[in-house]
């Protein structure tokens, strides 16, 4: 729902911050950087998890890497020590996408079911500053 999204990605208090790319007044893609906070899913003190959309027909033009940039000088300014991004093994591009940015994997988890119940690796990569 809207207002999860919305706490989850914008507003809520775990949220470092949240970057917007736009194109001729349109949304093409936006980023989003959070304390990683999961008590399901804990992360060491210091780390934030970050998750990058990207308009379909969008990808691959610049905007993830500009985005990254804005998001990198937020996090440098927080003190957050190491950036998160947990990837579907099956999203080819948004696994090139982090690493060309420079995130290395560090960690898989296993058959993870999706709302579907199907089960899906996600691979975890990890950006140190």
């Amino acid at each position: 729902d809207s207002q999860g999204l919305d706490h989850h990605f914008i507003s809520g208090a775990e949220v470092i911050c949240c970057i917007v790319a736009e194109t001729e007044g349109a949304v093409v893609g936006f980023q989003s950087l959070s304390w990683a906070d999961d008590p399901a899913d804990p992360l060491p003190a210091g780390w934030a998890v970050i998750g990058t959309f990207t308009r379909v027909g969008r990808t691959g033009s610049g905007i993830g890497r500009a985005l990254f940039a804005e998001t990198l000088k937020a996090a440098r300014a927080a003190g957050v020590r190491c950036i998160d991004a947990t990837i579907r093994a099956d999203n080819a591009g948004g696994l090139a996408y982090y690493s060309r940015i420079g995130f290395t994997d560090y960690d898989r988890l296993r058959d993870i079911p999706l709302k579907d119940g199907t089960a899906v690796d996600r691979i975890r990569k990890r950006f140190d500053l």
